[in-house]
């Protein structure tokens, strides 16, 4: 009866163990949750700054896409339309950008980036353009 019971308890822990990492992986890693998709800017490129992602994949429901800068300051700006409710955004010095949820359908969404943001005197200034190179964008799907 003993070898019965121990063997009926490891398969029955077995069986709960595996539903609770299935349920996990649902997030994207986290229970329920979405994760940080980190683009790196820094400085390099035919115009100043350049991206090591230069087309981001997103998923609506599991990332948060993220800049995070190597040196200099940076915005993020999206040309023609957003998938985000803010633009520009600001990647600060040696620091990530904010959490942004994707408020845009699926899409592809070319982008920009700053090293200079527009102000009363001066307009902002490009250092990767949505064109330059490869284009800058994020591949939004569901």
């Amino acid at each position: 009866m003993k070898p019965r019971l121990a063997c009926l308890t490891i398969v029955a822990s077995c069986l709960i163990l595996a539903t609770g990492c299935s349920k996990q992986d649902e997030g994207g890693g986290r229970p329920g949750g979405k994760i940080d998709r980190v683009i790196t800017v820094q400085a390099g490129g035919t115009l100043g700054c350049e991206v090591d992602y230069p087309v981001a994949v997103m998923y609506i429901a599991k990332h948060y896409p993220r800049w995070i800068s190597n040196d200099n300051e940076y915005w993020i700006h999206f040309v023609g339309v957003s998938p985000f409710s803010v633009d520009p955004i600001d990647v600060p010095t040696h620091g990530k950008s904010r959490q942004l949820d994707i408020t845009g359908p699926p899409n592809y969404y070319k982008y920009e980036i700053w090293s200079q943001p527009d102000s009363a005197s001066t307009p902002h200034k490009i250092c990767k353009g949505a064109d330059d190179d490869h284009d800058t964008g994020l591949n939004v799907k569901r």
